[in-house]
């Protein structure tokens, strides 16, 4: 796995550079394959990205024609509320660029959690991807107790690993936070709601997100400054840490922070 580790002055300066690197992975996509697959994040992190992308001169360089959009994860709340992902993506990038509504593909989250997700995971098969291949571009985020995507920590990882076994004789799409981590055939799961605000989730596994190209965390303020030391530096354990068990299958691993936020590396 290569992992590229990049510290930026500030959260503007991380976004240009992310800006910088993501419309250079978009058209090299686009110049070997004739599409670019991204799937977009939420979070305050990524929104001075979204904004510079959704302007001169990124927004440019992007045929925005070839781009498929897709998202990591999803509140289960309708693409209105103020808590959607998709609504973010959308206000803050999307209804700024000239992309076609059936090249956005957004998780129903207005729908039951467990069809959401099904839902999703039909969604991304259909657009003929395979799981050594799903996604051109991811990007994440990380909150201040080691999330990823909708990951949450395991505190209870016996019991919860109890119920893996559990739910493999099951259809619902419904896990628990053990089971999302370790999941071996799902790219997509509904998650019970967590934390504030606590509604459920739907997310990709880290089976469908360790198969991208491309792997682009965006992490910033000094709250997570010792989550990402533990992360980046401390002992394996994805069951408290989510964030670790992002470890590309065949692509690459880029963690651009602030300085706030790598401030106890």
């Amino acid at each position: 796995m290569k992992r590229e580790i990049e510290v930026f002055p500030d959260h503007a300066a991380l976004a240009l550079a992310a800006a910088e690197r993501v419309t250079a992975w978009c058209s090299e996509a686009i110049a070997q394959r004739g599409v670019c697959r991204m799937a977009l994040t939420g979070g305050e992190s990524p929104k001075p990205l979204y904004a510079l992308l959704a302007r001169p001169p990124f927004a440019e360089r992007l045929d925005w024609s070839r781009m498929q959009i897709f998202w990591g994860d999803e509140r289960c709340v309708p693409p209105d509320d103020e808590r959607s992902n998709y609504r973010l993506a959308w206000e803050n990038l999307l209804n700024r660029v000239p992309i076609a509504a059936e090249q956005i593909h957004r998780v129903r989250g207005e729908l039951p959690p467990a069809d959401a997700a099904e839902q999703y995971e039909v969604e991304l098969r259909a657009c003929r991807m395979t799981p050594a291949g799903t996604l051109d571009i991811i990007l994440l985020g990380m909150g201040a107790d080691g999330h990823t995507a909708s990951l949450f920590p395991s505190k209870d990882r016996f019991a919860d690993r109890a119920q893996v076994k559990r739910n493999r004789t099951e259809t619902s799409q419904t896990v628990s936070q053990a089971d999302a981590l370790h999941e071996r055939e799902r790219w997509v799961v509904a998650q019970p709601a967590k934390m504030p605000p606590l509604v459920p989730r739907v997310t990709l596994t880290p089976l469908a997100i360790n198969a991208a190209r491309h792997i682009l965390f965006l992490v910033t303020g000094e709250q997570k400054a010792k989550r990402v030391a533990q992360v980046l530096a401390g002992p394996y354990q994805p069951d408290e840490l989510p964030a670790q068990a992002i470890i590309p299958q065949h692509g690459d691993l880029h963690w651009f922070l602030d300085h706030p936020a790598a401030s106890q590396l």
